[in-house]
């Protein structure tokens, strides 16, 4: 299985999963799917301001 399918996979398991959408947006981001990448960025401060990887990333 492809990286993308096992992600999207794991994120119908645990849709709140912040690693997980930061893996998302970065393994997008490589395949140029930019508009995808950044629906995952924007959707980690909301879950968790936190998150350290998305203001490193941006």
């Amino acid at each position: 299985m492809e990286r993308l399918e096992r992600l999207q996979n794991l994120l119908l398991e645990d849709a709140n999963n912040s690693f997980l959408h930061f893996a998302m947006a970065k393994s997008t981001r490589s395949t140029k799917n930019l508009n995808l990448a950044l629906e995952h960025f924007i959707l980690l401060p909301d879950h968790e301001p936190n998150y350290l990887g998305v203001y490193t990333t941006i």
